[in-house]
């Protein structure tokens, strides 16, 4: 059948990997691994696994880590859910959450390393109070009623999204230039060299390929100098679409970066956006109220 369905995933069923979609009725439960083809729906927790599918998990509770017996500081994750499509679960804490698309939890998010290609949303129109608190949310849009929490625990989130592949097309660009820049300021003082003490009749093939030469290598740096702009503009119009909002409040000590850009809070905020632009994170208080208008 297309679809395998286990009462749960313990010792008694061992680890599973398997090319179909999984059902599974309770619990996966704590040091088991999934490997999945399909999409995985839990009726229960994912508590301390590791799990991952090639499509979707939908886990009917949460998914629940625990916090490392190092001095009681968080040294790493007890549990992994990847999910090459989307996640969703009603909670999560001290976990590693990776989706191809969105994350979407209906409560609250705990000391997680989330990350999520498109969108982390928490909260819905049932849930009151929804919340993000504490470890770093990486995506392109994140949603929330609350960002932090009033004690003050440090929570981090990065806008990023598909800018990991232009930051990288970017890079890769600059060391192409750099080389053939260099290249091209050894190739021309070779050439006023040569040209100094060359004969007449031995001269005039070697110019001509070492002028050949300098003006290949003058057109790629041309051509790389337009890609860096090029990648530039798509990189600033990727941003444009970065958001994090805020339902009901910011609480203090929550950072936010995008690129080199970031914005801390020192205090409780009132609900509102963080976006992008020209260099700056902006806050905009007035955006809930803006958007009901």
């Amino acid at each position: 059948d297309d679809v395998i369905q286990v009462q749960a995933v313990d010792l008694h069923t061992g680890d599973l990997s398997i090319d179909a979609n999984l059902v599974v009725k309770g619990d996966i439960t704590q040091g088991m691994k999934v490997r999945c083809e399909g999409d995985i729906t839990v009726g229960g927790l994912i508590e301390s696994a590791d799990v991952w599918a090639k499509g979707n998990i939908i886990i009917g509770k949460g998914i629940l880590g625990r916090v490392p017996e190092h001095d009681g500081n968080h040294h790493g994750h007890t549990v992994s859910v990847k999910a090459e499509g989307f996640i969703n679960a009603v909670y999560a804490s001290y976990a590693k959450l990776y989706a191809g698309t969105d994350i979407v939890i209906s409560e609250q998010i705990l000391h997680c390393d989330t990350r999520a290609k498109r969108r982390v949303v928490v909260g819905n129109e049932k849930t009151l109070g929804s919340q993000i608190v504490g470890g770093i949310t990486k995506a392109e849009v994140i949603e929330a009623d609350i960002l932090g929490s009033n004690a003050g625990v440090f929570t981090q989130f990065e806008l990023k999204g598909p800018l990991d592949i232009k930051d990288y097309e970017i890079a890769c660009n600059n060391s192409i230039l750099n080389a053939k820049a260099k290249m091209i300021l050894y190739l021309r003082h070779v050439y006023s060299k040569f040209v100094a003490k060359a004969s007449p009749e031995d001269s005039k093939e070697m110019i001509d390929k070492l002028k050949n030469t300098i003006n290949s290598l003058a057109n790629v740096i041309i051509e790389c100098e337009e890609r860096e702009l090029l990648l530039k503009d798509e990189c600033e119009q990727m941003i444009q679409g970065l958001t994090i909002v805020a339902k009901k409040k910011i609480q203090p000590n929550v950072l936010v970066r995008v690129g080199y850009a970031q914005f801390r809070t020192s205090r409780e905020r009132a609900p509102g956006e963080l976006h992008y632009e020209k260099g700056e994170i902006h806050y905009n208080p007035a955006f809930i109220e803006n958007k009901k208008s």
